[in-house]
């Protein structure tokens, strides 16, 4: 049954108009507060998004900072290495008989399987004879008397840098070369543990001399 309205019209439209207005004023307030909490949740998605991109661009700079430095390190490995050999093809252009030539091959016989050089170096070098004195500044020379020999000798210093499997290649290295005829007695410079390839290795540096012979004069002979 339909409720009697004894109001006059006017108050009943008022009425109506009263509760339509509470009620979008309701719905707005809802929706307000709805975006309110919507902006405030996303400004924090924001947040943390892009607290994780600069991780992201942290970890990516790292790495990538890593990869420049480990392939600046193997390019200047790699122009050490080319100066090393620019070096010694200089040396050995500059030897027209061979002596360098001949001393790395005799070197490269007493290397053991166990043992890898890296580096060798050959600078030639004068120094005082074993056993000879200095000469004064003015000596005389007389005729018919056999001019003294002259206390500096040429040498060649040999160092050479590399691995050794273990602590016994590498000695059986040195007595190689100390056995050999061309070198004299070396010395071992430094020896410690290393990795190579994921294996344990020695590394090492040693100095030997190797005297350069010289052609003997050929006498002249005085002709009648």
């Amino acid at each position: 049954m339909k409720d009697l309205e004894f109001l006059p019209e006017h108050h009943i439209r008022a009425r109506r108009n009263q509760r339509l207005r509470l009620t979008r004023m309701w719905l707005l307030i809802v929706l307000t507060l709805s975006m309110v909490c919507w902006a405030v949740f996303s400004h924090a998605r924001i947040a943390s998004v892009k607290a994780q991109l600069a991780g992201v661009n942290d970890k990516m700079t790292v790495i990538n900072y890593e990869g420049q430095k480990a392939v600046l390190n193997q390019l200047r490995r790699q122009e050490l290495a080319y100066v090393g050999q620019e070096k010694l093809t200089g040396q050995l252009a500059a030897d027209p008989r061979g002596h360098r030539a001949r001393l790395l091959g005799e070197i490269c016989e007493m290397v053991p399987d166990q043992v890898v050089l890296t580096r060798v170096e050959i600078d030639r070098q004068a120094r005082l004879r074993p056993g000879a004195k200095r000469l004064p500044v003015s000596t005389s020379r007389r005729r018919g008397l056999k001019a003294p020999e002259p206390p500096n000798e040429l040498v060649d210093r040999i160092r050479v840098e590399g691995f050794a499997k273990d602590d016994l290649s590498l000695a059986r290295f040195l007595q190689n070369m100390n056995d050999g005829e061309a070198f004299e007695q070396g010395e071992l410079g430094f020896s410690k543990d290393a990795v190579y390839n994921d294996c344990p290795v020695r590394v090492f540096t040693a100095t030997f001399f190797a005297v350069v012979r010289q052609a003997a004069a050929t006498p002249a002979t005085n002709s009648d």
